[in-house]
């Protein structure tokens, strides 16, 4: 089973997890790919519509891994609480918005557990969430798949020393950095011709990323 480059970039960041709860698991192929290279010893595979989690059962018996990886249909993380501490939460998959709304809701993710997550759209959006609500970005890394430019976020509870919503240092000496940076420019640009809030923002944003330059 080969994975997505997105997909990998986010298993290389989990490390000898216990569990690994996969959140809009789709077909579970990253929980399946985790237990069977030895980066999990257990997943639950979550997912809110009955569809995907069936063809993730299917997957799921396919590798003949039923004792291992197990699936829940459920929205988010509600009702789900970590099985030991320093598991690992993947959210990978929507957009800023989407994760932010799930965290608001389990706040247990800040009691040592790794936090995997691979925002769609807006990441600023997800790094301020984090600075502001008891969490630390601990890694990033960036990948290009199929054209497009993705970001992978690790984060886990405790004070941050940064608060640049725009990218971490992390990143900086990534090979695709240049190229983050000329789609955020462009982005902002175009966001900061609009009025009210959200043009205000981009118009801030713009400002960040030139004094990142001088």
């Amino acid at each position: 089973m080969k994975l997505s480059k997105r997909l990998t970039a986010c298993a290389e960041m989990v490390e000898g997890r216990n569990t690994v709860i996969d959140v809009g698991c789709d077909h579970a192929l990253l929980p399946i790919h985790l237990v069977r290279s030895g980066r999990a010893a257990r997943a639950l595979a979550c997912d809110i519509r009955q569809g995907p989690l069936d063809s993730a059962k299917r997957n799921i018996s396919g590798f003949g891994l039923e004792g291992k990886i197990t699936t829940l249909l459920t929205d988010g993380l509600d009702g789900v609480t970590a099985a030991e501490e320093g598991d690992a939460v993947l959210l990978c998959g929507m957009g800023a918005e989407n994760i932010i709304e799930i965290l608001k809701r389990a706040g247990w993710t800040k009691n040592g557990v790794h936090l995997i997550m691979q925002p769609q759209t807006r990441a600023y959006k997800l790094r301020e969430f984090l600075y502001k609500n008891g969490y630390r970005i601990t890694d990033e890394k960036l990948c290009l798949d199929f054209g497009k430019l993705y970001v992978a976020i690790k984060a886990q509870g405790g004070c941050s020393d940064c608060n640049n919503p725009l990218f971490t240092p992390y990143i900086e000496n990534d090979p695709y950095f240049e190229a983050y940076l000329a789609m955020l420019r462009k982005k902002f640009e175009k966001a900061s011709l609009g009025s009210g809030e959200e043009g205000a923002k981009a118009g801030k944003y713009l400002a960040l990323l030139k004094e990142y330059r001088r």
